[in-house]
């Protein structure tokens, strides 16, 4: 059996397509015989563009994970919720549920009738292969998902604002090992010189998985990983990308989230 990850929205596209590359970012996680939408980008008529251009039916996505409030991450769920007939299951922290936006401050998710609110406080199971990681306690509130491949968890995140480090230590913590892909933003666009030191070092320390990163990771973040960890250890993940993973046998331990 396999999976695939594609990615819907990103501030790059693949050249030649009808894709548009902008600020936000998406991902449709296929597995299991589902399909789930990992975050909306900001723009909901880009997302829509891209969709149809990959021949993603909105009716189709069984549910939307969404990482964090930032706008550029939860921006296009309106679109999606208005080009849907049946209800969509959204998942993500209370906080996130919380955001408000406009110079009224009016709540983001007003108005939309067809979203049931899913509140994540802990791991979930979404089915055989794919998992809800919960936030980490602390300033920034962030959830991620994990993909069980042959090969071991891969991690997705959204922008990892409170460090990448933690949230693969979650991963290990349940899975008891460490992910081996990462695919997702890490948040070193305009970091510091310590911050980006410090992913890198986590990286490393952990394992250093294969990265498939674009978003907040910036162009400058994207080279620094390269000369650390090599051209083969990082690939670009634009709006188009599809990347692909054999799945791993049922693991009973975990029958129970």
């Amino acid at each position: 059996m396999k999976a695939t990850i594609l990615c819907l929205y990103d501030e790059g596209a693949i050249e030649g397509t009808p894709l548009i590359g902008a600020r936000g970012f998406s991902l449709l996680i296929n597995v299991d015989g589902e399909q789930t939408m990992f975050d909306t980008g900001l723009r909901g008529r880009y997302l829509m563009n891209n969709m149809k251009a990959l021949k993603v039916n909105p009716e189709k996505i069984k549910r939307v994970i969404l990482s964090h409030g930032h706008s550029d991450h939860i921006g296009g769920l309106r679109k999606l919720n208005d080009s849907r007939t049946e209800y969509l299951e959204v998942f993500s922290d209370q906080k996130t549920f919380e955001t408000r936006t406009g110079i009224r401050g009016s709540p983001v998710f007003k108005g939309l009738t067809k979203i049931a609110q899913e509140n994540v406080e802990g791991w979930l199971r979404l089915s055989e292969h794919l998992y809800i990681v919960p936030p980490i306690s602390g300033e920034h509130s962030e959830c991620s998902a994990v993909l069980l491949s042959k090969r071991g968890p891969v991690l997705i995140c959204g922008c990892c604002h409170d460090g990448v480090g933690q949230r693969m230590d979650q991963v290990e913590d349940m899975f008891g090992k460490q992910p081996a892909s990462l695919v997702g933003g890490l948040h070193l666009s305009g970091s510091s010189r310590h911050r980006t030191g410090r992913t890198i070092d986590d990286l490393e320390s952990r394992g250093s998985p294969h990265i498939y990163t674009g978003h907040c990771t910036a162009p400058t973040g994207m080279t620094k990983l390269r000369t650390r960890f090599g051209l083969r250890a990082v690939s670009d993940l634009y709006a188009g990308t599809e990347i692909k993973f054999d799945l791993s046998p049922e693991n009973s331990k975990h029958n129970g989230l």
